[in-house]
């Protein structure tokens, strides 16, 4: 992918995100049996010293996610406003899987009162 296709990513409060970039690849990829506005966009950064790269991810030493989305662009949005969205929304999943997995989801009640014993 060419060099300059790529942008800056952000943080959830707009300051540049260290080491990270983003990239739209809508153009490049057939999406004929998506719904129309769907967009795919790739994020590549630094990975952090425990992460386990992929084979294709190893050749320069960066980790990549690509996702697909059809939200639209508003309020003068871009690439980087969808990457940054989506990483949100993934946190908050990653949040509630542990949750789940950790007991949240065991209690004995809906109540927290009767919880609370």
């Amino acid at each position: 992918m060419p060099e300059h296709l790529w942008h800056p990513a952000r943080e959830q409060d707009g300051a540049l995100r260290d080491g990270a970039e983003v990239a739209e690849l809508t153009g490049m990829v057939d999406l004929g049996g998506y719904p129309a506005g769907t967009h795919i966009i790739e994020r590549r950064e630094r990975p952090h010293p425990e992460a386990q790269l992929f084979l294709l991810d190893q050749d320069e030493g960066l980790r990549h996610q690509v996702f697909l989305t059809d939200t639209p662009y508003s309020a003068g949005g871009s690439a980087q406003y969808l990457e940054v969205r989506h990483r949100g929304a993934a946190t908050v999943e990653d949040y509630i899987r542990c949750g789940k997995t950790t007991g949240f989801g065991r209690f004995p009640s809906r109540h927290i009162a009767v919880n609370t014993v």
